[in-house]
């Protein structure tokens, strides 16, 4: 199923928000990755400004952290730092490599990841 990867970055690219809210409403209902699906459904609640609903969602127990993939994090990031986490935030950043994020994951974690060593 392509559709949740759609709205993944539908979200990310903060395109369409009524179409991903579509596909969320049918995923809620369907037999789907419920990872992704808890994933997804944070970050479209972060581009909507409901970051403790995000934070539900995230923190919740849906998501097996231990291998995510940083894509996957910088939600979690975006959406502990936003509710006031900074401290957790900053944590989970810190384990991020910048090269490795899309420039929209990047802008979603700017402010917790540690600062760049001065060059």
């Amino acid at each position: 199923e392509l559709q949740l990867p759609l709205a993944y970055y539908q979200a990310l690219l903060e395109l369409e928000p009524e179409a991903t809210g579509r596909i969320l409403a049918t995923a809620a209902v369907a037999p789907v990755d419920r990872e992704l699906f808890a994933l997804v459904s944070a970050l479209f609640e972060l581009r909507r400004n409901q970051t403790d609903k995000a934070v539900g969602l995230l923190e919740g127990g849906a998501i097996l952290w231990t291998n995510a993939p940083a894509s996957w994090v910088t939600v979690r990031v975006a959406a502990m730092g936003r509710s006031g986490n900074r401290g957790q935030a900053s944590a989970f950043a810190a384990g991020l490599v910048r090269e490795r994020l899309s420039a929209q994951e990047l802008a979603l974690v700017e402010p917790w990841l540690p600062a760049r060593p001065a060059q």
